[in-house]
């Protein structure tokens, strides 16, 4: 037999369990009672609320779009952001998922109705026809029953339903966990839903709204009509997402809140900032009291405060006291002295700062939530490593946001008969350190990791800098074309304007080049004769721009109405390209659009001759430059005789 060291033959005392303290006898009994005080804490303590906040927010990172092609992954992943506004709904999840341990989704295709007379079978838009005043609208016995515009019968009329397609109407429902029941079955582990239909839509509904009838099911109508006002989900549309526990306690299907756990530590910081309301109230500003300062001596002859009654003094500080109010920079004066006490004003003695600095921290801790990553104080030392213990522990967090994404991108592919895509949250990558992404960014340079894997650790997008790399050197490569041709442009236009100069060819002479070409030479300062010659035999006598155009669209088109082959066509753009090179710019342009007129692919041919010819002067006007700036440095320049 042991004997108890605490009981003795006199006195027997008792130690209560330390785990046995008043507070945990209110913790909540039942789920019902957890969801209530969980969210009544979330929306009562800020603090709660604001560290919450900040971890949900820290694992929502950018949604990526897997095992489809880079131009479908973007517009998915557009769509998600600008129609479903996906990160948004990601953050309202987590919070959920924090605060109740449970969230219920689903993604809802709206539906609309149409209705058809029985009479003349004339069908229609139920919402718009119904809005129509004239077409006396009514919904008796949770009927539909109009007007027919056609043949006036006024009856009841057939519903049909038809699911919405446009991607404009999608919406994803978190189900209210107060509406929602679980039948649970704890062999198979499979879950029914039981949705209990609120208040106010029933209202709505029994009242007669147009929207509300158009766009509720009729399951939800006939359950509201018998009188239930309950409906079973389908098991298929509903993803149940939840925080799991220990297996002894018999949670029947449901999560459980990770904030319970802080029970006792948040009624702690309520008792606390209860007690700080009341301290604000009495003992943070004092009292101040003026009274007439008490006499060490007997009185004199002539003393105010002999002679003044008590209800004069204090009529005369109430006065002073308003006027000091009105204007605290005044001068004031009493005739007796005045001696001034403040009492209060001992808050900080009574309830110390660290010891409701102290409770925050342990609740914020209890969440596992470091309180450097929740004040923003993180150090660049310290940031990986803390940082890495905060995803290791909310990893699940993760993984529930990548569960709902995997649903919602079955659900968006099936209805909208996409191809097969996946959807995931991209890992955190706030813990990389310079060095890791320094490493990150070698190996892709390297190729032994992919360039989006590189510059993703920089917060760059591989595809999107890709597309920018390209569309700058598009842009770039225009602009220099655009230079090139105006520059040769502006050099023919000023060389054959020039008159032509019998026997005074320079190796530079862009107009001898041109003339060498259209007569056969090798162009320079020997072209001039065999250019000129050639250029008489083909023009002859001059003649105007017109009549070359059309003798040449004649010549082409006289020969018996036989097809002319490309072949020919071509030698004749050639011939007739020559030919306009020689003319002022002004008749050229007007020559070429007379050309337009006449023969479009004749146009097309002679335009690409001309071009062509542009280019092989403009090139040997360059050669012949680099040739003679080398002459140049060699020493050897070719000077006129």
């Amino acid at each position: 037999m042991t004997l108890d060291p605490l009981v003795s033959s006199a006195l027997t005392f008792y130690i209560p369990a330390p785990w046995h303290d008043p507070i945990k006898r209110l913790s909540p009994r039942s789920i019902r009672d957890v969801f209530y005080w969980c969210e009544h804490v979330v929306l009562s303590n800020q603090l709660l609320n604001a560290a919450l906040q900040r971890l949900v927010s820290y694992f929502i990172t950018d949604v990526e779009v897997l095992d489809v092609e880079m131009d479908e992954a973007e517009k998915i992943k557009q769509y998600l952001y600008d129609k479903l506004a996906i990160d948004t709904v990601l953050f309202s999840i987590g919070m959920d998922y924090l605060t109740y341990g449970n969230v219920f989704i689903s993604v809802h295709f709206p539906i609309e109705k149409n209705v058809i007379c029985p009479n003349c079978h004339f069908g229609t838009a139920f919402e718009p026809y119904a809005s129509d005043p004239e077409n006396e609208f009514e919904f008796q016995d949770f009927k539909i029953k109009l007007k027919c515009r056609r043949c006036n019968y006024k009856g009841f009329w057939e519903v049909v339903e038809k699911q919405v397609t446009s991607e404009e109407n999608v919406t994803i429902i978190r189900w209210n966990i107060h509406d929602i029941e679980i039948i649970h079955e704890p062999l198979s582990g499979t879950t029914d839903f039981i949705w209990t239909i609120p208040g106010e839509l029933k209202d709505q509904i029994q009242k007669g709204s147009i929207s509300h009838i158009n766009r509720a099911p009729s399951d939800i109508i006939e359950a509201i009509k018998s009188g239930i006002g309950k409906i079973k989900l389908d098991r298929e549309n509903v993803l149940h997402l939840k925080e799991d526990n220990l297996c002894g306690i018999r949670l029947n299907g449901w999560g459980l809140s990770p904030i319970i756990s802080c029970f006792s530590q948040t009624w702690l910081v309520e008792s606390l900032r209860r007690a700080l309301q009341a301290l604000a109230l009495d003992y943070i500003v004092p009292i101040r009291i003026l009274s007439p300062q008490a006499r060490q001596a007997p009185g004199v002859f002539g003393d105010a405060a002999l002679s003044l009654g008590l209800d004069v003094v204090e009529e005369r500080l109430r006065q002073i006291i308003q006027d000091w109010r009105r204007n605290p920079y005044g001068w004031y004066t009493a005739p007796f002295p005045i001696m001034y006490t403040p009492l209060g004003g001992e808050a900080n003695r009574i309830l110390p700062s660290q010891i409701i600095e102290q409770a925050n921290l342990d609740l914020i801790n209890g969440l596992n939530i470091p309180m450097e990553f929740f004040r923003g104080t993180l150090s660049v030392q310290g940031a990986p490593f803390a940082l890495r213990i905060l995803e290791g522990i909310w990893s699940r967090l993760l993984k529930v946001y990548n569960r709902f994404l995997s649903f919602l991108a079955g659900k968006l592919s099936l209805h909208f008969r996409w191809d097969a895509f996946k959807l995931r949250m991209a890992k955190p990558t706030h813990i990389d350190d310079l060095n890791r992404q320094m490493a990150r960014l070698q190996l892709a340079m390297s190729g032994a990791v992919s360039m989006t894997t590189g510059l993703k650790a920089l917060g760059l997008d591989y595809a999107e800098e890709l597309r920018k790399q390209i569309a700058e050197q598009k842009m770039q490569a225009l602009e220099y074309q655009k230079l090139q041709d105006e520059m040769s442009e502006a050099g023919l236009k000023y060389q054959l304007a020039q008159p032509v100069q019998q026997g005074q060819g320079g190796e530079g002479d862009l107009l001898g080049m041109l003339m060498g070409m259209m007569g056969g030479g090798g162009g320079g300062g020997g072209a001039e004769a065999g250019g000129g010659a050639a250029m008489a035999g083909m023009m002859g006598a001059p003649q105007s721009p017109m009549t070359i155009i059309d003798q040449f669209v004649a010549q082409i088109s006289g020969k018996g109405g036989e097809p002319v082959s490309l072949d020919e066509l071509k030698q004749a753009a050639q011939q007739l390209a020559q030919q306009l090179l020689a003319m002022h710019p002004s008749e050229r342009k007007s020559a070429m659009l007379r050309l337009k007129q006449k023969h479009d692919v004749l146009h097309a041919l002679t335009k690409q001759a001309i071009e062509e010819l542009y280019q092989q002067a403009s090139l040997q006007a360059r050669v012949q430059a680099q040739q003679q700036a080398q002459q140049q440095q060699a020493g050897q320049v070719n000077l006129p005789i």
